[in-house]
């Protein structure tokens, strides 16, 4: 027979399960479009734009490596029953604030090529 705890554990790991893909669908995402920009530019490897392109794998494999930690950390206290609060919000806004940073460099920069 099942009980609340049961139920209640099995909730918590389905949405660690659930946080995990999330992390790594987005790591893929960051992954390809940097990639994809920077192969666009591979011509001019000190360009401002191929180097955000860099930017944005290196920050794809940095939210790889992120959403790995928090998987199995969560997992770990799972087994001991404890649910740890979501530490680790610093290195998810210093990613998202680089990310943004190069999205709004490569926004100006498509402007700029726009305009001329």
């Amino acid at each position: 027979m099942s009980t609340v705890g049961d139920h209640h554990a099995v909730i918590e790991s389905t949405a660690t399960e659930r946080t995990s893909l999330a992390w790594r669908r987005t790591a893929f995402s960051w992954m390809a479009t940097g990639a994809a920009v920077a192969r666009y530019f591979v011509d001019r490897p000190t360009d401002l734009r191929f180097l955000a392109g860099v930017a944005l794998m290196l920050s794809g494999g940095a939210v790889w490596i992120f959403g790995v930690i928090q998987y199995r950390r969560r997992v770990g206290s799972l087994a001991t029953g404890v649910v740890p609060s979501d530490a680790g919000g610093g290195l998810a806004l210093v990613t998202l604030t680089v990310v943004v940073a190069i999205g709004m460099t490569l926004i100006g920069e498509l402007l700029a090529v726009i305009r001329s």
